[in-house]
């Protein structure tokens, strides 16, 4: 037979509930996973360093990256297109300037 017991808080009967033991924390040595990811990681960093040699030397012959500087085609036409657009913002200021003294009157 269970045994009740009262609760002075609110006068109702309950009955015992059994206290539960946290389960048992299985205890491993982080040594070894992290050296299991190490070793993933060195080999994901060889074939990455692998991959990116064979993309540059793709690069190179496909004419991409000129040899000589190893900037891309495409950093070359944004350094022109960033020249030009100096050259259209000086031209526009200095029309702007004209326009302000022809507006003056003078």
């Amino acid at each position: 037979m269970v045994q009740r017991r009262a609760c002075c808080r609110d006068r109702q009967w309950l009955s015992p509930t059994p206290i539960r033991q946290p389960a048992p924390i299985c205890r491993t040595k982080p040594a070894q996973p992290r050296r299991a990811l190490c070793l993933q990681v060195k080999e994901h960093k060889a074939r990455v360093e692998a991959a990116q040699n064979k993309l540059t030397s793709y690069q190179r012959e496909s004419g991409i990256i000129t040899a000589t500087s190893g900037s891309t085609c495409e950093n070359q036409r944004l350094q022109e297109l960033s020249s030009q657009l100096v050259q259209v913002q000086s031209a526009l200021s200095e029309s702007r300037s004209r326009s302000a003294v022809v507006g003056r009157g003078g």
